[in-house]
């Protein structure tokens, strides 16, 4: 099966953003034993995608405003061009409730590698408008996505803000600032001003590659030595349930080491028949081992 994160470039992007699925506010009604009555207080969500199917994906208050998915990401995009970064790679994956681009902005280490960002946007109510990194002063990593060009992996990396043999502590200050600075407009209707966010994003992210570099050198040092280790790092990190699927591709790919068996993790979710959750849940329980094992106190 082909990975659902296929690249494509910069150049596509508004085209890809005009065929996105639409929605819009719809009356409702019951029907009870004397006849239509309109539902009062509610209204639903009524979600078009490009080949004319239609679906309700929500019900929520009168009060409930919607946001299409285009005009929630292209003064993202359109901020990412004025922030000089115009040779972008992105992905993009869309159902009926939900769309989300990862924006590809930084190659990294000698792997295929590219680091960005995730825009989110929802009509189901699960979430509101996300776009950026979100960081307070207690977190102790900052996620970044990716995607692998070897197998068309998507991926994500939590780089630890903590660790000084990765990341130096004025990086972690610079970082701290500028996402500050997003975070005080974050919140914003503006188009323009969430085109001045992305300024701040553009140098976060050109902050985080040499950092992402380094655990991926590490963890291609981290040899795994037998099957027997392979199969305890599965049962903890991953579990039962995709422990074959995950071994044999490892098999395959022939990457004895942690990034091998990260990778093979990650080739599972990205090329599997799996539903959104269960690939996001898998792709995070790979972040979720590197760090773990990169990092284990001896």
């Amino acid at each position: 099966m082909e990975s659902v994160y296929a690249l494509r470039d910069a150049s596509e992007i508004n085209t890809a953003l005009d065929s996105l699925p639409t929605a819009e506010s719809v009356q409702l009604y019951y029907h009870p034993a004397e006849g239509e009555k309109e539902v009062k207080g509610f209204n639903g969500v009524l979600v078009t995608d490009h080949s004319g199917f239609q679906s309700i994906v929500h019900c929520p208050t009168t009060r409930y405003q919607i946001v299409q998915h285009k005009e929630a990401f292209r003064p993202i995009i359109e901020g990412m061009v004025q922030a000089g970064v115009q040779d972008f790679k992105y992905t993009m994956l869309a159902n009926h409730k939900w769309a989300e681009i990862n924006i590809l902005v930084q190659e990294v280490g000698n792997d295929g590698v590219r680091i960005g960002f995730n825009v989110k946007n929802s009509f189901d109510g699960s979430s509101a408008i996300k776009y950026g990194f979100n960081m307070s002063r207690a977190t102790s990593h900052l996620e970044v996505v990716g995607w692998r060009q070897v197998c068309s992996n998507g991926l994500k990396i939590k780089v630890p803000l903590d660790k000084a043999e990765i990341i130096t502590i004025e990086k972690v200050t610079k970082i701290r600032e500028l996402l500050a600075e997003r975070a005080s407009i974050k919140h914003t209707e503006q188009a323009l001003v969430k085109i001045e966010t992305m300024q701040y994003i553009a140098e976060a992210i050109s902050l985080l590659r040499d950092p992402v570099e380094k655990m991926i050198l590490k963890s291609q040092q981290w040899k795994i030595t037998d099957r027997e280790q392979l199969n305890k790092l599965i049962q903890t990190h991953v579990g039962k349930r995709y422990a074959q699927k995950i071994a044999s591709r490892y098999a395959i790919d022939k990457d004895e080491s942690l990034w091998g068996l990260y990778n093979a993790i990650t080739y599972v979710a990205s090329h599997d028949d799996l539903k959104a959750i269960s690939r996001d849940n898998l792709i995070d329980k790979a972040a979720d081992m590197l760090n773990a094992e990169l990092f284990a106190k001896v």
